[in-house]
């Protein structure tokens, strides 16, 4: 190759190389300025959204002196404990988080960067780090002690996850551990939606068994209509967390709902509790509902079956212990979000204990999986391992030389047991 040749190819590297950095650099502020977006609206929709109970309600006697500006820093004394940041009260610390808030930060952070596109890693530790400088300016306004750096570390984990999951990349990534992860995928994403589906079932259920005690505990209030709707709105900032306390109850593992109470399918035992409407949904003392591990366990043995179609025994195997490893992972993540105070005393313990929590997934509905996903296969072995001829196991027959006629046990002495019939090999020839 002539040295001009070699100037050449350096220069249009050089070039490329360019290119590719000034699409970085003007990609670089919409991937920044996406997480500003999520962030500062939805801490603004909460803000708005207790100004506005407060409208609503402030004849009530219950507000005493509370003010329009005591509701504005409670809204956003919301968002921050959506992000992990504990609510001080007077007389009380409320660490519970709204996961319904949380969702709706992360959803979406996740619409905003996949509209801008995010196409490298760099584009995700950008997002990252906006969301961190974002949260820190907001949180600093609010919890001037440390609790913004909390807020802030947990934005840039939910926007660096949503950056993660919204990546187009030319070129996947490669390897034996991305492509398990990738088989696991729609796996997961089946038995996520098949839990969620059992969960609501059975916390819808739940209310409408215990519709008269909800009824009770909301005329306690006599906030009239509005008053019902800014309660149940705030309820309804916990419906993830219902959700994950629903399927605690369902596998046995069960949560609190303060000290010294534990509802389970293999028994409830209660406590006098605080007149929270959804909490007239509990099921009373003695109650037991053990069937619902063993549905639950036929709906994962099934799923496995079902997933397991058309994968080898390898790969079946490999999709087994992917996604009963990423359950654990998830259910175990769940219970810590899902765990908190909601009060003084007893109610500083409520929600599922989440290794007890994690280990019942894992075992409840991660191995059924597994041994749904291998069930298939270890029927193929067990037809394949029977004669084909439906026999004792003896001799076949086989041709005799020259004559058409069968003999017994020769063919297999000469051939090595092979099934030489007419039928598919014609006359044996000697």
């Amino acid at each position: 190759m002539t040295r001009r040749g070699v100037v050449s190819r350096r220069g249009a590297r050089l070039a490329t190389i360019g290119r590719v950095r000034s699409e970085q650099r003007h990609r670089a502020v919409p991937v920044a300025l996406a997480p500003v977006r999520a962030l500062v609206s939805t801490w603004v929709g909460a803000v708005v959204l207790t100004m506005l109970a407060y409208t609503v309600t402030a004849s009530s006697p219950a507000l005493g002196d509370t003010s329009w500006r005591d509701s504005a820093r409670l809204g956003a004394s919301l968002w921050a404990l959506a992000l992990g940041a504990p609510l001080d009260l007077p007389d009380a610390r409320i660490s519970l988080i709204p996961l319904a808030l949380t969702v709706a930060i992360a959803w979406l952070a996740y619409r905003m960067l996949r509209s801008v596109g995010v196409g490298t890693w760099n584009d995700v530790g950008v997002a990252a780090g906006s969301a961190f400088v974002t949260t820190a300016i907001l949180g600093l306004s609010m919890h001037p002690g440390t609790a913004w750096l909390l807020c802030a570390a947990t934005a840039a984990l939910l926007v660096g996850l949503a950056a993660a999951a919204g990546m187009r990349s030319e070129r996947p990534a490669e390897g034996r551990v991305w492509d398990a992860l990738r088989s696991a995928r729609s796996a997961l994403a089946s038995i996520l939606l098949v839990l969620l589906a059992a969960a609501a079932l059975l916390l819808a259920a739940a209310l409408v068994l215990g519709r008269s005690r909800i009824a009770t505990i909301y005329g306690y209030y006599m906030a009239g209509a509005a008053g019902v709707v800014t309660l149940t709105l705030v309820q309804l900032l916990y419906l993830p967390t219902f959700l994950v306390w629903a399927l605690a109850y369902a596998n046995g593992s069960g949560f609190a709902v303060g000290q010294g109470t534990d509802f389970s399918a293999f028994g409830s035992h209660t406590q006098p509790l605080p007149a929270i409407p959804v909490f007239g949904a509990l099921p009373p003392t003695g109650t037991r509902a053990a069937w619902l591990v063993i549905v639950l366990l036929v709906l994962s043995f099934g799923l496995g079956v079902r997933r397991s179609r058309g994968c080898e025994a390898g790969r079946a195997a490999v999709l087994a212990v992917t996604v009963t490893g990423l359950l654990f992972v998830g259910a175990l993540a769940a219970g810590i979000v899902s765990h908190g105070s909601i009060g003084p005393g007893r109610m500083s313990e409520t929600g599922p204990r989440p290794v007890a929590f994690a280990a019942a997934v894992a075992l409840e509905i991660g191995l059924p999986f597994a041994l749904g996903a291998l069930a298939r296969h270890g029927l193929a072995l067990v037809r394949r391992a029977r004669p084909a001829d439906g026999g004792s196991g003896g001799a076949r027959q086989a041709t005799a030389p020259g004559t058409g006629e069968t003999g017994e046990g020769e063919a297999d002495d000469q051939t090595g047991g092979e099934d030489l019939s007419p039928s598919r090999e014609g006359p044996v020839k000697g």
